[in-house]
């Protein structure tokens, strides 16, 4: 029981290591534009692979909340254990995400606040002009759902086989 709580700890930097090190992998030029590639050059050549067999770039692919949903059935069907410990994968990833420094995200607005404290000088409060941002905003708006809808399109155009 006492060897749980540090073993729970290090559980979790492992996620969440591996969480920064996938979005930072995913969001840099090579894994957008081979995330974009992906969904075309599937489209336009024929696959000569057996149904069912994947390589390995098609097992990192980013999922869609349909695929999630997929892949979470797949995980019940294997068991409980790892039902659950997928739960507890897209929960930390989740977690990690939304503190991204971009402002429709949590991330963001913690951003602005700390800058705002650091500008604020001898009991002065410094208050930052947020609509100066909302193009900002916008333009991470339209990159989200356009990575949601091309992940969609994945999925339901050519699902991975999760077993």
């Amino acid at each position: 029981m006492v060897d749980s709580v540090p073993a729970t700890f290090d559980r979790f930097t492992e996620l969440s290591v591996a969480s920064v090190e996938g979005l930072a992998d995913f969001f840099s030029p090579d894994g957008l534009t081979g995330f974009v590639k992906g969904t075309f050059s599937s489209e336009s050549q024929p696959s000569a692979e057996p149904v069912g067999s994947q390589t390995e770039s098609e097992d990192d692919r980013l999922l869609s909340i349909y695929g999630a949903a997929r892949l979470g059935s797949a995980m019940l069907d294997e068991g409980t254990h790892n039902y659950l410990w997928f739960l507890v994968l897209i929960n930390v990833f989740v977690g990690i995400f939304n503190l991204v420094p971009l402002l429709p995200l949590d991330g963001g607005h913690a951003a602005i606040a700390t800058y705002e404290r650091l500008r604020s000088r001898k009991g002065k409060r410094y208050v930052a002009d947020i609509n100066k941002l909302i193009p900002v905003t916008w333009v991470v708006i339209t990159v989200l759902v356009g990575i949601a809808l091309i992940a969609l399109y994945r999925d339901i155009v050519d699902l991975p086989n999760f077993g």
